[in-house]
């Protein structure tokens, strides 16, 4: 199984260079990636928060956002996004009940994504499609 955070980087080693293949031509802007940059994924088969989960684990330290001075470890995120995801239980959430997260690109966008999915709640939409569907819980006043 492909594991992304390998110390040991031969498993990326097949993905170090663009590679194309037959149905790339529907996708013309892989031929501007950068040297390096796969066109290609292999993704882990393990729910979004085991990435964040495995990422703090192993590197609690290193900086997971940099944003107008402010640094946010992965240790730091990780907290943040359970901080979140604890706020949103108490507040009577529960899982099958949707959430919208209506944000800019924040450092707080990530942290309630995250948060969102570790308390197995969120369902992947775009802001404007979760806005328009109904059942979305208004924000408690």
């Amino acid at each position: 199984m492909f594991d992304p955070l390998t110390s040991d980087n031969t498993s990326l080693a097949q993905y170090s260079s663009v590679q194309y293949s037959q149905g790339d031509e529907a996708r013309p802007w892989i031929r501007h990636y950068e040297q390096g940059v796969p066109a290609h994924l292999a993704l882990p088969d393990y729910p979004l928060p085991w990435l964040l989960d495995r990422t703090s684990e192993r590197y609690p330290n290193q900086i997971a956002f940099s944003y107008y001075g402010l640094r946010l470890t992965y240790a730091q995120f990780l907290r943040d996004a359970n901080r979140f995801a604890g706020a949103l239980q108490r507040l009577g959430v529960k899982k099958g009940d949707r959430v919208a997260i209506v944000l800019p690109n924040l450092p707080q966008y990530p942290i309630a994504f995250y948060g969102a999915h570790q308390s197995a709640l969120y369902r992947a939409r775009n802001a404007v499609s979760t806005r328009r569907r109904r059942g979305a819980r208004p924000d408690p006043a």
